[in-house]
């Protein structure tokens, strides 16, 4: 049984878990989440960002693995590995949504 988390599916129908703190921080502290999905089944790879007003995530960039991975490892904000009873999750934490917009429309996606 999986507890203490929330689904979110991809554009190719890939679901994957998230940690709720995610969600906590990117509504109440204006700190959006952006990690890296990838679907093993298609191979499409996809840089996710947490939403700001509601559950989930948006997905702006996609492409192969090694792309995305790089595109990923780019980012300069710090990573942080959460480990659950569903296992690791990683991603990296945004000091402001204004700070997101900027990092994403300045680099080249």
């Amino acid at each position: 049984m999986i507890t203490n988390a929330f689904p979110a599916t991809t554009p190719c129908d890939y679901t994957f878990l998230y940690p709720p703190i995610i969600t906590q921080d990117t509504i109440q502290q204006d700190k959006p989440a952006v990690t890296f999905v990838h679907n093993p089944c298609t191979g499409k790879a996809y840089l996710a960002i947490s939403n700001k007003d509601r559950l989930g995530f948006s997905y702006p960039i996609s492409g192969d693995l090694m792309s995305m991975a790089q595109k990923y490892d780019e980012i300069p904000w710090e990573e942080i590995e959460l480990t659950t009873q569903n296992g690791l999750f990683s991603y990296k934490k945004a000091p402001s949504h204004r700070a997101l917009i900027e990092y994403f429309s300045d680099s080249a996606t």
